[in-house]
């Protein structure tokens, strides 16, 4: 069953919120207003600096991360080269405060970005989607351990990657569309989504269609500033078609525990 929290951040509850998650004891949190107006504004504008939004026709990642399929070496030059630029268009304060909510929500663990022993992995990325119908198709997390080997064996020397959580601030709402929509579908029992023809492959060897009406689901609503963590790894989801004038524009990447449960890693 699906069950999305919705607080402030005043309202945040106590205890290690990321663990139940992954247990699936409930799918997701939404942190209304995590980010203020004017904080919104600033990493916008920053943010334009770096990319002509306007000119991105389909949907663009900022910086390219291992989700175009990228090798390691790749992966980590695109880190090297923007990372900085990334953490930039975040004054440090907000960097601080996404840490410290991490922390929270992990029962107060240490937070940390992956090191490779070559570099470090992105805290983030920008998805930008154009307006035009365009989308995310139907993934979950735990799919990229086959479809990016040469990424996922790094980072698996560090991270319990099994059933990562995802999470992404929502900078700019388009007019109308782009919801995140969750599939009461899960890992465990669907193996593959194929894109072409909208289906999940059961584990059993049967395909079942997104959008037939047994296949429980649920669209996320959520405003601009608000963060979302959920259930990315086990939980199939996509992100619907982006209508009207503007661009939608994220900020997000994953999270999941060391090998000894001590500390809390995020990256993209």
């Amino acid at each position: 069953m699906l069950e999305f929290k919705i607080v402030s951040p005043s309202e945040i509850p106590d205890g290690d919120l990321v663990s139940a998650m992954r247990r699936m004891e409930f799918t997701g949190l939404v942190v209304k207003n995590f980010l203020s107006a004017t904080d919104l504004k600033e990493v916008r504008e920053n943010l334009g600096q770096l990319v002509q939004i306007e000119n991105v026709k389909e949907h663009l990642t900022f910086p390219e991360s291992f989700s175009r399929d990228v090798k390691l070496d790749d992966y980590l030059g695109s880190s090297a080269a923007h990372g900085s630029s990334v953490e930039k268009l975040f004054e440090p304060n907000l960097l601080k405060k996404m840490e410290e909510l991490i922390q929270k929500i992990s029962g107060g663990k240490k937070v940390q970005v992956p090191d490779s022993g070559k570099g470090k992995y992105l805290r983030g990325t920008f998805r930008i989607i154009h307006p035009l119908k365009c989308h995310i198709d139907i993934h979950c997390g735990n799919q990229f351990f086959s479809q990016f080997p040469d990424v996922y064996k790094n980072l698996t020397a560090t991270v319990d990657v099994e059933n990562q959580l995802s999470f992404f601030i929502l900078l700019q709402k388009p007019d109308d569309g782009g919801e995140l929509v969750v599939y009461d579908a899960l890992w465990n029992d669907y193996e593959q989504g194929f894109v072409d023809r909208q289906t999940l492959l059961s584990r059993k060897g049967f395909e079942v269609a997104v959008n037939d009406p047994s296949l429980l689901r649920e669209q996320v609503k959520m405003g601009e500033g608000d963060l979302l963590v959920f259930q990315g790894g086990q939980f199939w989801h996509k992100v619907s078609e982006v209508l009207g004038s503007k661009h939608r524009i994220t900020f997000g990447g994953f999270i999941g525990f060391s090998k000894n449960d001590e500390a809390v890693y995020y990256w993209s």
